[in-house]
């Protein structure tokens, strides 16, 4: 079975979730316990705050490449990044990469083509919108796409900064629902959670519209990629 290289530590629990995941996804699809390994990456909070934020810092670029190369170097065969932000990086990145690197950002666009949906709200980082990460793989797919004002932007930055740094606040969860309820009302047929982090505190069941959370779609799609 091939070696899988996690880009970890972006999140902490999301990644150590997406470990997790991904291990017992290929184990229902085998029976074989996964070859996985996790660099958990030491991100300063501070730089964490500016890229969530619209700033694309130079150490996050290099501790992703230093990060690649320790995983190139382990014997990863491929490498799975579960945080759409830094792929903002993924063309440098895998630039120094041998081993391919699954990109969150296309498999995700993918999945809203695959079921069909015409118009997807996006909830992510300031960075992510303002880099039109996701609206470029959408609109490769011919999939239109609402996204937040620049005020509720900021709100949803600063809830991801909260959960990251683990400071989640009792009314983040209701301020991101309310927030996707305004893009419904805006035409939106579906909300893709263009945060990994966001997934923690809000469910599919929460929502009045059908969800496309982002590290679901990788997680199926690595352990695709290692069960076959």
């Amino acid at each position: 079975m091939k070696q899988l290289g996690i880009v970890g530590g972006l999140g902490p629990e999301t990644g150590c979730r997406f470990f997790l995941n991904v291990n017992n996804k290929v184990i229902r699809k085998t029976n074989l316990q996964p070859n996985l390994l996790m660099e958990n990456v030491p991100m300063p909070e501070s730089a964490l705050r500016k890229l969530a934020f619209g700033k694309k810092p130079k150490i996050v670029k290099e501790l992703l490449i230093q990060s690649i190369k320790r995983l190139n170097h382990s014997g990863a065969d491929l490498i799975a990044i579960p945080c759409n932000t830094v792929h903002v990086f993924i063309d440098q990145l895998r630039d120094f990469s041998k081993a391919p690197i699954v990109s969150i950002i296309e498999e995700s666009a993918k999945e809203c083509a695959r079921r069909g949906f015409k118009k997807v709200g996006l909830i992510g980082s300031t960075t992510s919108v303002k880099e039109s990460l996701h609206i470029t793989e959408l609109k490769k797919r011919n999939i239109s796409w609402v996204i937040p004002t620049k005020k509720q932007q900021q709100k949803i930055s600063g809830i991801i900064v909260n959960i990251v740094t683990n400071r989640t606040k009792e009314r983040d969860k209701e301020n991101i629902k309310t927030i996707i309820n305004e893009l419904k009302n805006r035409g939106a047929d579906s909300v893709l959670l263009a945060c990994t982090d966001i997934r923690t505190i809000i469910l599919e069941d929460d929502l009045e519209l059908p969800m496309i959370e982002t590290t679901s779609v990788l997680e199926d799609v690595i352990a695709k990629k290692l069960a076959d």
